[in-house]
């Protein structure tokens, strides 16, 4: 008994996640296509939440017809952080990782990344923790296109 409704809810989401993409392409050919996003994340030692906020832009850009890449730029962190960054940047091919020694090359990384590419460029300093939650609403609602 407990199988079949197991399997009929799992239907059940199949079903609505394909009418919701359907719904989504046919958004992106009425407004056409959205530029590219890129993501900076500024950490220092951050190997405790870096995963967690990682994975959480993965769940939040699944799915989003929108171009994305997200930078995680550390500087100078002495934890493991360089460390959890590089092992996730072998299962997603949007993730990159640099390692800066102060704030100079933190701030010639980010003019190179904001002035000399096509795209559109969100910085967000998590060595403030104040701006953990609004990352998160602010990168669904780009990856959305809203």
């Amino acid at each position: 008994m407990w199988f079949a409704v197991f399997f009929w809810a799992l239907a059940l989401y199949g079903a609505l996640m394909a009418v919701w993409q359907g719904v989504s392409r046919l958004q992106q050919r009425v407004h056409g296509p959205l530029f590219p996003l890129t993501i900076l994340l500024v950490v220092q030692n951050a190997e405790e939440e870096i995963e967690g906020l990682l994975r959480l832009l993965t769940l939040q850009t699944l799915g989003s017809w929108r171009d994305y890449r997200v930078r995680v730029l550390d500087v100078g962190s002495t934890d493991g952080t360089g460390q959890i960054v590089q092992t996730l940047m072998q299962h997603s091919g949007n993730l990159d990782y640099v390692y800066l020694h102060g704030n100079e090359d933190l701030i010639q990384n980010i003019t190179l990344s904001c002035l000399d590419t096509a795209r559109v460029s969100c910085v967000y300093d998590l060595r403030n923790q104040d701006l953990h939650s609004g990352m998160s609403r602010d990168i669904a609602g780009l990856c959305r296109g809203s």
